[in-house]
């Protein structure tokens, strides 16, 4: 499933048993279609695992994510559920620690970090 290509999603791959979310600077729209596209694979697929690279501290990036979890957690997720959400400034890590809050009050593991290497070794 290298290069998940679901509705015309280029946001998203499958790597090493976890799903890379690659949203980039995106309009409102474009955010909502990733994250949307997220949820239904990790649904469909089963994933328990992934790494977000959030860029952008527009509202609508953590909107979209927020959403995306709302209809996964409806859905019914696998216990052990693991997030983790690369900032990639301060002002990212702050859009998105009240996210992280929430859902890991939801049951999902989550957690921000600072640079890629750090998540990956916590998704391992």
């Amino acid at each position: 499933m290298e290069g998940v290509q679901d509705s015309g999603d280029r946001n998203l791959r499958q790597v090493d048993g976890y799903l890379v979310v690659e949203p980039g600077l995106s309009s409102a729209a474009e955010l909502q279609s990733t994250y949307r596209a997220f949820a239904v694979l990790c649904i469909k697929n089963r994933i328990t695992r992934a790494l977000v690279k959030a860029i952008d501290s527009d509202p609508a990036g953590e909107h979209a994510l927020r959403d995306a979890f709302t209809m996964m957690l409806l859905a019914g997720i696998p216990a052990g559920w693991k997030l983790a959400l690369v900032a990639d400034t301060p002002a990212v890590e702050a859009r998105y620690r009240n996210a992280q809050r929430d859902l890991t009050m939801a049951g999902v593991e989550a957690r921000l970090f600072a640079n890629e290497q750090e998540a990956l070794s916590w998704l391992a």
